[in-house]
C-alpha cells in the first residue's frame, strides 16, 4: 500500500528506508549472488521515496486562480448598494439635524406651540408670527433672537432679513400711514420643501417624513406666545362722530352721555352699561350739557369761540373765577375732547392730506395754561387721525388706529413718560372689514373703546377696567353674556 503524502508520509519513508539498509548490510555479508536481488530492491525502494518527496513538495509554478464571472457580479453588487445607501444614510443624518432645528425655530419664533404649529398646521405659523410683530415696540426687532437659527436652516434671502429690520419697518404693523414699508411678512417663507426632499432623500430609513422628528432641544429658547387681541363685543347707539365734548356719568348701570354742544348737542342714556344707547336723559345730563364735567364739587371745563375764531378752554370751579386759557388757533378742528378733575385733553385734527391728517393733542390743567401734550415714541412716525384721547383720574389715555389695527397707550405724568403700546383690536385677525374702533369714553371707573356708527347698526365695542391697561368684551348685565358671542346670538334668535 502506498504511504500517505505530506509530513507523516516522510516519517513514514524514512523508517522502511532504515530497515532496508539494515537488511541490505546484513545481506553483504553473504556472497555477491545471493545480495544482487536485495540490493535491486533497496534501489528501487530509493527511488519511488524520492519520487514521492518531490511530489509532496509545493510547487513553485502552480497556475494562479481563475478569476470568475459571480467574482464580478458581486463585487458590482457591493459597489451599488454602497453607493445606493450612503448618500441616504448622510441624507437621513441631515435631515434628524434640520428638523431638530426647524422645531427650536419655531419655538424661538412663536413660543411653546410652534413645534406643535409646524407639524400639524403649517399654515398658522404666519399669523402668530404676525402677532409677535404687531404686538412689538415700533423701534424693536421682533425677530432677531431667532437669526442664528434662521440662518442655519438655510432660508431665503427675504426671509432672513426680516429677523434684522424694526417692527416698524414691517408693512403689517402699519405704523406710519405716509410711508411705505420696503418689508411685508408675505416675504417669509418656512424651509418645508427643503426638509421634504432630505425626507425622500432619506428613504428608506424614513418613511413617516418629517414632521415626527421635529422634536425640540431641552436647551433651546422660546418667546412667549403671541396673544391676539381680545374678541370685541357689539354695541349700538353711538355716533362715530365725537363732537366738541363727550361728558359721560353713571348712576349705577345707567349711564348718560352728551355729545357736542348747541344745536347739535345729543345727550344718549344706556341701561346696560354703555352697550346699547338710546336718545334721552336730559334731566340726569343737565350738569353735562355744553361743558365738560369734572367731578361732583362743580369743577368743570367748557369751550369758547371768540370773536377771531380762536378756540379757548375756561376752568369753571369753586373759591375762584372763570380762567381762561388758549386751546387752538383760528380754523382748528376739534376731533374729541375729554377732562378729569385735573385737566382737560383735546385733540385738533389737521386738514386731509391724501388719506390721513395730522392731529395735535393738548393739555389744559385745571386753571393754567394750555400745553401740547408730549406723545409717545413711535419709530420717528408722527400721530395722524384716527386718534382719540380721554382723561380718567389724573391718568392720559391714548389711542390710534392704522390699517385696522388700534392700539392703546396710557401715561400717568401728563405725557412725560407712557406705557408700551397694547394692541386692543386687530381687524384682519377677527374678519372684520368695518371701521376699526377708536373713540374713547369715560364713564366712572370704565373706557369703553368704540367706532361708533352714522346709522343704528352694531359697531365694536370694548371696554377696560384699568385705565387702559387691558380691555375686553362688554358684559351685559342683565344676562351676563358678551355681545356678539355664540350663547347671545342663540337668546337673541329665540326672542
Amino acid at each position: 500500500m502506498r504511504a500517505p503524502l505530506g509530513s507523516n508520509a516522510g516519517a513514514f519513508d524514512g523508517v522502511a528506508h532504515a530497515s532496508a539498509r539494515r537488511g541490505l548490510l546484513t545481506r553483504l555479508s553473504r556472497s555477491p549472488f545471493e545480495t544482487w536481488p536485495y540490493v535491486a530492491a533497496f534501489a528501487k525502494h530509493d527511488l519511488m521515496r524520492n519520487q514521492r518527496l518531490v511530489d509532496a513538495a509545493p510547487s513553485t509554478n502552480q497556475r494562479q486562480r481563475v478569476f470568475r464571472l459571480r467574482h464580478v457580479l458581486l463585487i458590482g453588487i457591493i459597489v451599488w448598494g454602497g453607493l445606493w445607501l450612503v448618500p441616504r444614510a448622510r441624507a437621513t443624518l441631515t435631515l434628524h439635524d434640520r428638523a431638530t432645528a426647524f422645531a427650536d425655530y419655531a419655538l424661538c419664533l412663536v413660543g411653546q406651540t410652534g413645534p406643535d404649529v409646524v407639524r400639524r398646521r403649517p399654515l398658522d405659523l404666519l399669523p402668530l408670527i404676525r402677532r409677535r410683530v404687531i404686538a412689538a415696540l415700533p423701534e424693536d426687532v421682533p425677530l432677531a433672537s431667532c437669526f442664528k437659527l434662521a440662518e442655519r436652516l438655510g432660508v431665503s434671502y427675504s426671509t432672513l432679513k426680516l429677523h434684522q429690520v424694526r417692527a416698524a419697518d414691517i408693512a403689517e404693523y402699519h405704523n406710519d400711514p405716509t410711508s411705505r414699508a420696503r418689508y411685508s411678512l408675505t416675504q417669509f417663507e418656512l424651509p418645508e420643501q427643503s426638509l421634504r426632499d432630505l425626507a425622500e432623500a432619506a428613504w428608506p430609513f424614513v418613511r413617516q417624513g418629517y414632521a415626527e422628528l421635529m422634536v425640540a432641544t431641552s436647551h433651546a429658547k422660546h418667546a412667549a406666545h403671541p396673544a391676539g387681541a381680545p374678541p370685541p363685543g357689539w354695541g349700538t347707539g353711538l355716533p362715530a362722530s365725537a363732537g366738541s365734548y363727550h361728558s359721560a356719568a353713571a348712576f349705577g348701570d345707567t349711564w348718560v352721555v352728551s355729545i357736542g354742544s348747541g344745536a347739535h348737542r345729543q345727550v344718549l342714556w344706556s341701561a346696560n352699561r354703555g352697550i346699547d344707547w338710546r336718545p334721552g336723559g336730559e334731566r340726569m345730563a343737565s350738569e353735562l350739557l355744553d361743558r365738560c364735567m369734572a367731578d361732583e364739587d362743580g369743577r368743570g371745563f367748557s369751550l369758547s369761540k371768540l370773536n377771531d375764531g380762536q378756540r379757548v378752554v375756561v376752568s369753571h370751579g369753586p373759591g375762584a373765577p372763570p380762567q381762561v386759557a388758549l386751546l387752538a388757533p383760528k380754523g382748528s378742528r376739534l376731533g374729541g375732547v375729554s377732562c378729569d378733575h385735573s385737566a382737560l385733553t383735546a385733540t385738533l385734527v389737521g386738514p386731509d392730506r391724501g388719506g390721513f391728517r395730522d392731529l395735535v393733542v393738548r393739555l389744559c390743567p385745571f386753571r393754567e395754561a394750555c400745553r401740547d401734550l408730549p406723545l409717545p415714541a413711535m419709530a420717528g412716525a408722527a400721530l395722524y387721525y384716527p386718534a382719540d384721547v380721554a382723561r380718567m383720574n389724573g391718568d392720559t389715555v391714548l389711542s390710534r388706529s392704522v390699517g385696522g389695527i388700534t392700539r392703546v397707550t396710557t401715561s400717568r405724568d401728563d405725557g412725560k413718560t407712557w406705557s408700551p403700546w397694547i394692541v386692543v383690536y386687530d381687524g384682519a385677525e377677527q374678519g372684520q372689514s368695518i371701521a376699526a374702533p377708536f373713540r374713547l369714553l369715560a364713564v366712572g371707573d370704565a373706557l369703553l373703546l368704540y367706532s361708533g356708527a352714522r346709522q343704528p347698526s352694531p359697531y365694536p365695542l370694548l371696554v377696560s377696567d384699568d385705565h387702559g391697561a387691558s380691555f375686553h368684551a362688554p358684559i351685559d348685565v342683565k344676562s351676563g353674556v358678551t355681545p356678539g358671542t355664540a350663547v347671545a346670538q342663540m337668546e337673541g334668535s329665540s326672542d
